[in-house]
């Protein structure tokens, strides 16, 4: 009897031995497990606060262009401007067609006096989106032969030479813009010739047609003041169009890139998941393997393996 307790004793022992092995290697494990899991979770935190920043820096992105069309609705100013200059309503030529082009554009959209390569100075050149471009205005039409035409107190034969002449100055500064201000590659495919006078414009369309026609063949508009101004606010509804454009890209393109941080922010948080879901299936694997050693270890410090139990321990040979 005594020689199969001291086998017993024996092999308890060699299990008990073989369970603090297993015990051992079990512990280590889990360091590793936890150690690597906290990497990775800190990783994800990290790339999940990165995301974060990409998402506030497009929400930025978004809020400056709308910021922009707000301004812009304020630069493309209304027509209460123009209606109390008294002397843009009394002027003429040069003096008229600023405050006129000041008064309806922004500023960022018309140069006056400004030089081109030429070297040839053009009284205001408009800075329009393509593929009109650069489309120059000339104001410095001559006005004495007109004056002269009209004068009532001249004689009939005054005034007659009068309109001979100004039917020879219009054709002449038709001539004159289109050489001048015409320039392939640089401005607009025409050139805007402004008559600070009503009464003028109505004369040449009136009285002259022939010199309109001539004027389009040349590619140069007459525009009068009123024809100015509405010509002036067209430009400036393309030019808010062309904006608006501009910025509804921007705001597309900024979603766009919201859209790519969100769903990258999705794909981190889901691995996140996974590693906390890997995590409770490891420590569950733990809980059981603990509660098979606690049963072990109750069953050897009791003296022996109950009926029918198999020494070795659990996964040996």
């Amino acid at each position: 009897m005594q020689p199969l307790i001291l086998v017993l004793l024996v092999l308890a022992t060699a299990a008990l031995g073989w369970l603090l092995l297993r015990l051992e290697g079990t512990l280590r494990l889990l360091d590793r497990t936890s150690s690597g899991l906290g990497t990775q979770m800190g990783q994800g935190l990290q790339q999940a606060n990165t995301t974060f920043a990409d998402v506030l820096q497009r929400l930025a992105v978004i809020d400056e262009a709308q910021r922009n069309l707000q301004a812009l609705t304020r630069e493309v100013v209304g027509l209460e401007a123009l209606l109390g200059d008294k002397r843009a309503r009394g002027a003429f030529g040069e003096v008229q067609l600023e405050s006129l082009v000041q008064n309806v554009l922004p500023p960022a959209f018309y140069r006056f006096q400004h030089t081109l390569s030429t070297g040839v100075r053009v009284d205001c050149l408009l800075t329009l989106p393509e593929p009109t471009g650069q489309l120059a205005v000339d104001a410095k039409f001559p006005l004495e032969n007109y004056r002269r035409s009209i004068d009532p107190a001249s004689t009939a034969e005054a005034r007659a030479e009068g309109r001979k002449r100004l039917r020879a100055d219009i054709k002449a500064h038709i001539d004159a813009i289109a050489g001048k201000y015409i320039l392939p590659g640089e401005t607009a495919g025409g050139a805007v010739m402004f008559i600070p006078a009503e009464s003028l414009f109505a004369e040449i369309h009136g009285e002259l047609a022939d010199l309109v026609d001539y004027a389009q063949r040349r590619d140069v508009w007459i525009a009068s003041p009123t024809t100015l101004f509405a010509i002036l606010h067209t430009l400036a509804a393309v030019i808010k169009d062309a904006r608006l454009r501009a910025e509804a890209e921007e705001i597309r393109v900024a979603l766009g890139h919201l859209g790519t941080d969100f769903a990258r922010f999705d794909q981190r948080l889901g691995n996140l998941e996974r590693h906390y879901r890997q995590m409770g299936e490891d420590l569950e694997s733990l809980r059981v393997s603990g509660r098979s050693l606690l049963k072990r270890f109750g069953q050897v410090s009791r003296g022996g393996l109950g009926e029918g139990d198999d020494p070795r321990p659990p996964g040996g040979p």
